[in-house]
């Protein structure tokens, strides 16, 4: 699914995770123990997005997948294609 413009999706991440409709993939992909990022400092993460470390990413003629950046914790929070409906919490993983 893409977005015409990335303050769309901003908007759309800010909100889906403002009413909690997040859902979280515990597979092993999630790094929470090596980047200190528990499940609400996610959710806020994802609450406060701005266009600023919002990325969209168009790799391997697949549909779009998007991440958040988290300065503050030093990693980024990758998010599922489809956001409209759930927003789910792909893989955390420190910044390289």
């Amino acid at each position: 699914m893409t977005f015409p413009a990335k303050h769309e999706l901003v908007r759309t991440v800010r909100e889906m995770a403002r009413t909690r409709k997040v859902v979280f993939d515990h597979s092993g992909a999630f790094l929470f123990n090596r980047t200190h990022l528990n499940e609400p400092r996610v959710v806020d993460i994802l609450c406060n997005a701005t266009e600023g470390v919002v990325t969209i990413h168009h790799d391997k003629g697949s549909t779009s997948t998007y991440s958040v950046l988290s300065h503050v914790e030093g990693a980024e929070i990758f998010l599922d294609a489809d956001i409209r409906t759930e927003l789910i919490v792909r893989s955390v993983e420190p910044l390289s």
